[in-house]
């Protein structure tokens, strides 16, 4: 299961500044396999 949750404090329409996957950060918007667990929590941060 993925949890995701969009934070957008700029209100922009489009852009992703980077992710924290399970506590972890990644610029861009790519989530790599190996980083998955069986229950993640995935926030976006958008430009």
């Amino acid at each position: 299961m993925i949890n995701i949750e969009v934070i957008n404090s700029n209100h922009v329409q489009k852009g992703v500044k980077n992710m924290r996957v399970n506590g972890k950060t990644i610029e861009g918007n790519f989530i790599p396999f190996e980083w998955l667990e069986n229950e993640n929590e995935v926030k976006v941060f958008m430009n």
